[in-house]
Parts: C-alpha cells; sequence; structure tokens
C-alpha cells in the first residue's frame, strides 16, 4: 500500500540482452531508496542478465591516467565520494573501454579513483555516477535476473542499505544491464522512496 511518506520512481529498461541497454530518470524530491523491484515482460534464456542500480548527480571526468603499465585508469573527478570496493557506472565516452560499470579499486584523495579497464587515452567528456549499494538478493549494486525457471512478470526485490540509498532532488536513478542474456526482453524498474 502506497503512502504519503514514500512515492515511487519507475524506470523501463528496453531490452536487457543489450550490454549498456540504460534507464534514467531525475529525482523530484529527496529521500531513502528503501526497495527496487524489478518486472520481466517476457521471459529470458540462456544467462542470467545484472542489472546494476545508480544514483546521483552525474560527475565530470576531468582526467584519465594510466596506471599498472595501463592496465588500470586512474580517473579523476572532483570530490567524488567514492571508497575502495564501491562500483561506479561511467557513461558518455567516446573510448569504448571507459563505458560500463567498474569496481573501484583504490582512492588516492578526494579527486582521484582507480579502476581495471585499460588505459587508451586521455578523458574529458565523460561522467560518472555511482552504483546504489545493496543488501537482500541483490550484491554490489546489482539485481541479478535468473534465466532458470523466468517468465513474464517475474518480480525481484532488492534491499539497497548504506549511505548510497540517500537520493537529494535532481539526482539521477538509473539502471544498466551488462547484456549477458541473450533473449531479447524490456524489464519494468520500480523504486520506493521514503521521504
Amino acid at each position: 500500500m502506497r503512502t504519503l511518506n514514500e512515492y515511487f520512481l519507475d524506470l523501463e529498461i528496453a531490452d536487457i540482452s543489450t550490454v549498456a541497454s540504460l534507464a534514467m530518470k531525475a529525482v523530484p524530491e529527496g529521500g531513502n531508496v528503501r526497495k527496487v523491484y524489478t518486472a520481466l515482460q517476457s521471459a529470458i534464456s540462456v544467462a542470467d542478465a545484472d542489472v546494476y542500480l545508480f544514483r546521483g548527480k552525474p560527475l565530470a571526468i576531468t582526467e584519465a591516467a594510466t596506471a599498472d603499465a595501463g592496465a588500470s585508469v586512474i580517473f579523476e573527478v572532483p570530490a567524488h565520494g567514492l571508497r575502495v570496493g564501491d562500483y561506479v557506472y561511467i557513461k558518455g565516452s567516446a573510448d569504448s573501454n571507459y563505458n560500463g560499470i567498474f569496481a573501484v579499486t583504490a582512492v588516492a584523495d578526494s579527486t582521484h579513483f582507480k579502476v581495471t579497464t585499460t588505459f587508451t587515452a586521455d578523458e574529458t567528456s565523460a561522467e560518472v555516477l555511482r552504483v546504489i549499494g545493496n543488501g537482500g538478493t541483490a550484491a554490489d549494486g546489482k539485481i541479478t535476473i535468473a534465466y532458470s525457471g523466468s517468465a513474464e512478470g517475474d518480480v525481484d526485490e532488492a534491499v539497497p542499505s548504506g549511505a548510497t540509498k540517500r537520493v537529494t532532488k535532481g539526482d539521477i536513478i538509473g539502471a544498466v544491464s551488462d547484456g549477458a542474456s541473450t533473449t531479447a526482453a524490456k524489464l519494468a524498474i520500480t523504486a520506493v522512496i521514503d521521504r
């Protein structure tokens, strides 16, 4: 039952079989993301699909530099607030190596963090968003949509935990697919946000 102390934010990923299939929406008012529900619009097969949830205001990447002989990249992002073990979603880079979901492997200071991906060039046009931390059925900011026994209308639930569940007016809530499932299927996503 919906109460006056909560509201719903609905998103839809058009095709979870497409890598980086994305859905985003601006948060109309602040609060805590209490639960996230996903509902398949048709059955999937062959492989599970992981959907990563993210939130916050997109932060501009001002520089990318090589690390570990080119096997890692250190990004410069003003006041990123990240910790080792957090996951980030990077989007908008002309270099496909930099777009996607990455674990933060090191934090040098409040403006530099490192992820494992191949360094190819400097970057000044991409943005980074922090992946929501989850407890319950989701881990590392992702919800796994299992293909085994999947059917239209299957619902999965995640319960965000920690400081990453807090959203403020103007933040972005979004979800991105890893594309592991080979079955084209829409995925409806509903975030329940306590005011």
